[in-house]
């Protein structure tokens, strides 16, 4: 979301078109200080001479930035030695971490890096630009990289920036076949165009007669059933309609937005296997209103976990209804089928002469990506202690992982404020504390600091879970763990900071560093699971976050550096630099004892807590880390009072529908709670010890809301 007024002014905008220069510079070389900021050199020779010159001034307010002049226009004065640019005047005499992290953020949220997603290349150059830069810096790697001497023992030293870990990435499709055979032969049908697996299906070879089973829908309303008392589809593949029975214009009979709890594939295709099917062909309902009545879902970007027990294909209504025909005994159509399965259900037993062959071979690939560390050694007698400055560095890519609008899907998020704008500030503050700790002296106590930016957070905090797994740390030598997420869209001085009741002496720290910042800041004492900081609040490490809030352009592609606040962010930093050098070199630990009940990390609050920016409406939960594969939300607590407790949502539900939409992680629940008013009522679906419940969830405002 542009911001036209208050911070976007001419003045901020200045280092900006700075910015874009120093970043064409880069391109072409740069040189380091002493400090380790990487500032850019803009030469003139022969060839500069040759091309057009960009002059560019400066005022105060409304006059024109930059302006261009061709050679003609050039005064006939003797040269000077060196060209007239304005911008590189600024550049110079401006502010060199506003300029360097102004470069980091147009750098890492280029098209160049594809949206930093671990599915790619630009997610890896990602990481390398990172390491390149801590090392730049003066700072130390951070990991071990192990290795197996000649003789069998094995070694590690802390020297690599990358802690490598893997993600689910796309499923590979190594088998797919199927046809179909009667009087008249066999029928090949060709995937990609007749059919696809589906995400979910078992890596599995059936072949059997078939049966029609309508919607598989066990329990409908009014009474209406697909099966009767004693139905057995043993050795038999089910071919079963999509959704649930339909009105005269295409839509669901028992829903007036979307489709009911009962059109859930997991719950049809789990009726047909409860009744021994042997496999089942999934097609979308003639009748159905959409555009392309014949399209088909690619597995490869399904985030369902390949576990199931059954073969599972989507067939076209086009290849399907040849079939169908075949087989039935009467000669029926599809639409002559569904038709009969919208007004009542029943199992229509196929002829056992026509027999079905579905052969799937689905595999999960996994996709190597790191976390990026950089140690900065601490002084003294405190020096054995840490406090981590962290920022996720990853982005939703295309979309085909994890985190875009369903619309988004293939085109480019950039992500500029996410989080871009928290990784450069990693950067920043890395040049600066490293500064700070080589002006101290032989008497100075300070504790070592890690850099860390984590990779996978998009996908469910992935990044920093592994490094809280797998790290050497005693997490009582942990002061603190400073996260920034989202710092670059600062609105009237606006900023969050998230759990200050993770250590009780949070609010007498940053009390002065809030009053001195000219910001407005809104401090919650409950963690936010939204984030990698709670996962080190988990940990049991005290664990603030620090974020300008969300804006209409979250996870969208629309999210680039235009957009960004870039002195709003500088202002932030220099917050966070206060709050960590504070951390770093107090004598006294930060204590959790006597933190009101439900503060700890352990008891993180709700990720998706609405902000004043987008969201009319609070659920109340906090979702709970998984790694099963499962496309969904799962519930860690549920909090008293909010839309969730009074809808009858419990701890361990995974809500994996809302209002008809499949929801396949946080992403998709933030979509969902941002279509809300207060008095709404929202139709989620979840999945409690595995059976599938509906809950008619009353959705309020957040606590404070006018």
């Amino acid at each position: 979301m542009r911001q036209d007024s208050g911070w976007m002014s001419r003045r901020w905008m200045m280092p900006l078109s700075a910015a874009l220069i120093a970043c064409a510079g880069c391109a072409s070389g740069s040189v380091a200080t002493d400090s380790g900021a990487r500032q850019s050199t803009v030469r003139s020779d022969s060839s500069a001479a040759s091309s057009s010159e960009w002059v560019a001034t400066t005022t105060d307010r409304d006059e024109s930035v930059a302006a261009a002049a061709t050679p003609s226009a050039a005064p006939a004065s003797a040269p000077t030695g060196r060209l007239d640019y304005g911008i590189a005047d600024e550049l110079r005499q401006g502010d060199s971490d506003l300029t360097y992290y102004t470069q980091t953020v147009m750098t890492l949220s280029d098209p160049f890096f594809e949206g930093r997603s671990a599915d790619t290349r630009g997610m890896a150059l990602a990481q390398e630009f990172l390491e390149f830069h801590m090392r730049d810096i003066g700072l130390e790697p951070a990991f071990a990289q192990r290795e197996i001497s000649p003789g069998g023992a094995e070694t590690a030293a802390l020297e690599a920036f990358g802690q490598d870990f893997t993600v689910n990435g796309p499923l590979a499709v190594n088998r797919a076949v199927a046809s179909y055979k009667g009087d008249a032969g066999t029928v090949a049908l060709v995937e990609g165009e007749d059919f696809e697996p589906m995400g979910f299906s078992a890596t599995k070879s059936v072949t059997g007669p078939l049966a029609f089973i309508g919607y598989s829908i066990e329990e409908g309303q009014d009474g209406y059933s697909s099966f009767a008392e004693g139905d057995d589809l043993t050795g038999r593949i089910a071919v079963m309609l999509r959704y649930e029975p339909m009105d005269g214009a295409g839509g669901s009979k028992w829903s007036g937005r979307g489709w009911s709890g009962a059109a859930s594939l997991a719950n049809k295709v789990k009726a047909a296997a409860d009744r021994g099917a042997a496999g089942v062909i999934l097609v979308n309902p003639p009748m159905l209103d959409v555009a392309d009545i014949n399209a088909l879902q690619s597995p490869s970007r399904s985030r369902f976990d390949v576990d199931g027990d059954l073969p599972v294909i989507q067939m076209t209504p086009k290849a399907a209804n040849p079939l169908v025909k075949l087989a039935d005994t009467e000669g029926r159509n599809l639409a002559s089928l569904q038709a009969l399965a919208d007004e009542s259900g029943g199992v229509i037993m196929f002829d056992d002469s026509v027999t079905a062959t579905i052969d799937v071979d689905l595999e999960r690939k996994q996709l190597p990506t790191a976390n990026v560390g950089g140690i900065l050694r601490g002084k003294g007698s405190l020096a054995d202690e840490w406090i981590i400055i962290g920022a996720h560095y990853d982005h939703v890519g295309y979309g085909h992982l994890a985190g875009a609008r369903r619309s988004n899907v293939g085109r480019l998020h950039p992500g500029a404020d996410d989080n871009a704008s928290g990784t450069a500030g990693v950067l920043v503050l890395g040049k600066r504390l490293k500064a700070k700790y080589d002006a101290m002296g032989a008497g100075d106590n300070a504790r070592s600091v890690l850099f860390l930016c984590f990779a996978g957070e998009e996908m469910g905090l992935l990044g920093s879970k592994h490094f809280v797994e797998n790290n050497d740390m005693d997490p009582a030598k942990v002061q603190a763990m400073l996260n920034m997420d989202m710092i670059g869209r600062l609105t009237d001085g606006a900023l969050e900071i998230n759990g200050t009741g993770t250590a009780n002496e949070w609010d007498e720290i940053l009390d002065p560093f809030i009053a001195s910042s000219g910001m407005v800041v809104n401090k919650t004492v409950r963690t936010g699971g939204r984030s990698d900081h709670a996962n080190f609040a988990e940990w049991g490490c005290p664990s603030v976050h620090f974020f300008t809030g969300t804006h209409n352009d979250y996870h969208q592609p629309s999210d680039t550096a235009d957009t960004m606040n870039y002195e709003g962010a500088m202002r932030v930093l220099d917050m966070v630099e206060g709050v960590a050098m504070k951390t770093a070199t107090m004598r006294a630990r930060l204590t959790r004892e006597g933190a009101p009940e439900g503060t700890q990390a352990a008891a993180a609050a709700e990720p998706e807590r609405p902000t004043r920016m987008a969201f009319k409406v609070r659920l109340g939960i906090r979702p709970e880390n998984y790694e099963g594969g499962e496309p969904g939300v799962l519930v860690g607590d549920v909090f008293p009072g909010t839309s969730a407790a009074d809808g009858g949502m419990l701890k361990g539900d995974r809500i994996i529908r809302w209002d008809g939409y499949d929801l396949a992680d946080v992403s998709g629940m933030m979509e969902r709670l941002g279509s809300h008013n207060p008095g709404d009522v929202a139709r989620i679906v979840v999945v409690r010890d595995g059976k599938e419940v509906e809950l008619n969830v009353p959705m309020k405002a957040p606590e404070g809301a006018n």
